[in-house]
């Protein structure tokens, strides 16, 4: 016991005669708290989705004006004859949207066309969230639009199913680009 206490009163005269290392003592941890708590946050902003419309119409357009306004995704080109999963694979994005043919004609009928968003999943945390913010996106679309029709025919209606969203977590355990 007499050795360690020896080491410790030698280690708190250095400890006081160093004057550089009290202000790393006091200093470095106010300043790893500043960073972590002004770096970090947990907010997705600018996602890149791609988008593969293969309606074309006003309301698919306006589907995806939608994903457009918000801050969590940026639509991204995409390769013509490139299909989803390559796209997925090769890094170009990290959600891929895929809108079916029919969109408009299925949804004026009131049968909920149904919307695949496809997204890469290798952190499972960032895809959920992901996930959930694409299906408030879909719930506030659906009401918008429930909103204009009860406006442009000034009926109330039942409310129109709107869209289904359908949800595929891509997984890529191995990393390799082939599909």
């Amino acid at each position: 016991m007499k050795k360690i206490l020896a080491q410790a009163w030698k280690e708190f005269q250095l400890f006081r005669r160093d004057k550089l290392l009290i202000l790393l003592a006091v200093l470095m941890p106010i300043v790893l708290m500043l960073l972590a708590g002004l770096t970090g946050s947990l907010r997705l902003r600018n996602v890149a989705l791609l988008v593969y419309d293969y309606d074309n119409t006003p309301l698919s357009r306006s589907y995806l004006e939608t994903y457009g306004a918000a801050l969590t995704f940026r639509m991204v080109p995409r390769r013509a004859a490139e299909s989803p999963e390559r796209a997925l694979a090769s890094w170009r994005g990290r959600a891929v949207l895929i809108i079916p043919v029919n969109f408009e004609r299925d949804f004026r009928r009131g049968t909920a066309p149904t919307v695949q968003l496809m997204i890469d999943a290798t952190d499972s945390n960032s895809a959920t969230a992901l996930g959930n913010y694409a299906d408030s996106l879909n719930t506030a679309f659906a009401q918008q639009k429930n909103t204009a029709f009860k406006l442009e025919s000034g009926v109330s209606p039942a409310p129109v199913k709107g869209v289904t969203l359908q949800q595929r977590y891509w997984y890529n355990p191995g990393l390799s680009d082939r599909v």
